[in-house]
């Protein structure tokens, strides 16, 4: 018998033994409780009639195992029975559990009984010596494992880094256990990080071995309880343990050939988990006595790795107690809430208003024809830009100059005709020349003023916006045609697009940032200087136009350009200029 043998193995091979040496043909464990008896092994000759049974022999043996727990003593009954002839009840007191009894049938006759009484004896004897040795050997090992969780809390305490002691009590109790990894953590959930582990001074975060027992140790902190993984359980183990969700236990044993794993989370003092650690390959003589002190020493490591995490803090967060700091960011996560809750009904923001703005000249000039002619020439296009005094187009002179030629020979005709008619007396003749001569005469300077304006000047610096005479020479014109418009380029009016129901908060003065497309560097700045009676159709919809001068210094603004305009209304809670749309649809789709 060795003392490393389960308890299981140590009394069935005991029973086996006595079985055999007695003669019997069966030996069964039986243990009573208020009257009520519970078959714990069954071990018989294969010989053995299957139909002989404890149901069976159930009113021949019970009063016999009661009155052997009852006088503590064997007794021996002669039954009446086909396949057993005596029945032997030796009553066991076994530390620690109810008392059981060992019920031997005996087919044989008296001879054999005394023998079998004598091993029975015998058996029973080996068996209370190897129980008192084990719970000795389980006292010591009790006592030797007090002492490495006082050593290791100790360690932990008086170590000034904490992770380096319990890197060396993960060591420790790796010799200790003779398992073959041990692994701490401390945090919980997502934030669960590994931070000693036995057989390392240092490990990578980012190395597959720490990652996989970082996820099973959050599994454990999660779960919150004590976690078995053995892969060489049944499937229907397996089966359980995926049922339970262990899967990062079964990664990091299958990963890494692990065949036993244990781990636990470990808890302060105030029952908050603060970490947990895990075995790897635990001796399977030893996993009952090793689940035990994972059990017993859990919350005094829970308790030394809290001291431990709190020294690491800055010292202005450990003079705070850790019901206080709770207390606290509870107290600090409330007053964010009803800031965040008040602040919009109660600070005021600038409310800004967004919408179109096009770029358009102060005044429009426009270049007419001067008297009804032909275009001989067009000089420039829209888009170009021009300064007063410029031509833009020419007209043909051809016409005026036959009028002006033949204008000049009538008037001459008519002097000599006048003189003429002096020269006879004729002074009725001679009036009449007179004044038709003076006709000519007007007339000469009408063709020669035109003559002198055939060519259609810039009436201002500026823009060409429009042109008639695009592609039009030979284009004849009457007088006072709009051949071309003219817009000076500074200042400039920008025409900003207000939708309607924005349009109850502007005022004249309001400030104005425009961003137009294709100007670059800060937006242009100004104020509102004028507000549109009436709504308009524009191309993004119905608005109000509202108006603002620009002085356009170094002429980067062109009549048309378009971007976006930024009105600063006057100051509005937050609530309101985040609501106050939606609140209005509402009002107006409702009714009230």
């Amino acid at each position: 018998i060795r003392h490393n043998r389960q308890p299981a193995e140590v009394s069935a091979g005991l029973h086996r033994l006595l079985l055999e040496e007695a003669q019997a043909d069966f030996v069964w464990t039986l243990r009573g409780d208020q009257g009520e008896w519970r078959l714990l092994d069954d071990i018989r000759l294969p010989t053995l009639d299957i139909q002989t049974t404890p149901e069976s022999l159930h009113k021949l043996w019970e009063p016999l195992c009661q009155h052997a727990v009852e006088r503590n003593e064997i007794q021996i009954a002669r039954i009446d029975h086909a396949a057993i002839e005596t029945l032997i009840a030796f009553p066991q007191a076994c530390a620690g559990q109810q008392t059981q009894v060992l019920l031997l049938g005996l087919r044989s006759t008296q001879t054999i009984v005394p023998h079998a009484v004598a091993v029975v004896q015998l058996v029973a004897a080996y068996q209370q010596l190897w129980e008192q040795s084990r719970f000795g050997q389980d006292h010591d090992w009790q006592m030797h494992a007090v002492a490495a969780i006082c050593e290791a809390t100790t360690r932990l305490l008086r170590s000034e880094d904490a992770i380096v002691g319990l890197t060396r009590f993960a060591n420790d109790l790796q010799a200790f256990l003779g398992v073959e990894r041990v692994a701490f953590a401390w945090g919980r959930g997502v934030r669960t990080q590994i931070v000693a582990m036995s057989g390392l001074s240092q490990h990578e975060a980012n190395s597959d071995l720490n990652v996989r027992l970082r996820q099973a140790l959050v599994e454990t902190t999660t779960h919150g309880e004590l976690i078995e993984w053995d892969a060489r359980s049944s499937a229907e183990t397996r089966s359980q343990l995926t049922s339970l969700a262990y899967h990062a236990h079964q990664r990091l044993g299958r990963e890494f050939h692990f065949q036993h794993l244990l781990s636990i989370p470990l808890t302060s003092q105030s029952g908050e988990i603060v970490g947990a650690w895990l075995i790897a390959n635990p001796p399977v003589a030893a996993l009952d006595r090793i689940q035990q002190f994972l059990r017993a020493s859990e919350p005094h490591i829970g308790t030394a790795i809290a001291q431990a995490k709190q020294r690491r803090r800055p010292r202005l967060s450990r003079l705070i107690p850790d019901t206080w700091r709770k207390r606290l960011l509870t107290l600090c996560l409330l007053s964010l809430v009803a800031a965040i809750v008040v602040t919009p009904f109660v600070v005021k923001i600038p409310y800004r208003v967004r919408c179109p703005v096009v770029a358009q000249p102060v005044l429009r000039r426009y270049a007419s024809a001067p008297f009804n002619g032909m275009i001989q020439t067009s000089l420039v296009e829209a888009g170009d830009l021009v300064r007063a005094g410029d031509p833009l187009a020419q007209l043909d002179g051809r016409e005026v100059r036959w009028k002006l030629a033949g204008v000049i020979a009538d008037r001459e005709k008519a002097l000599r005709e006048r003189n003429i008619k002096l020269a006879s007396d004729a002074v009725s003749e001679s009036l009449l020349a007179s004044l038709e001569q003076e006709r000519l005469f007007v007339e000469q300077q009408l063709l020669q003023h035109q003559e002198e304006h055939l060519t259609i000047a810039a009436p201002c610096d500026g823009i060409v916006l429009s042109s008639a005479m695009r592609r039009g020479e030979g284009k004849p014109v009457g007088l006072g045609d709009v051949l071309f418009e003219i817009g000076p380029l500074s200042p400039m009016r920008l025409e900003l697009e207000v939708p309607t129901d924005e349009a109850t908060q502007l005022a004249i003065g309001q400030s104005v940032q425009v961003w137009l497309n294709g100007v670059s560097g800060d937006p242009l700045t100004g104020i509102v200087a004028h507000i549109a009676p009436r709504a308009e159709e524009r191309a993004s919809g119905l608005a109000v136009i509202a108006e603002v001068e620009i002085a356009n210094e170094k002429e980067l603004l062109r009549p048309g350009m378009s971007g976006t305009a930024r009105i600063t209304t006057p100051r509005q809670t937050i609530a309101w200029c985040l609501f106050h749309k939606p609140w209005e649809w509402v009002r107006s789709t409702i009714g009230f």
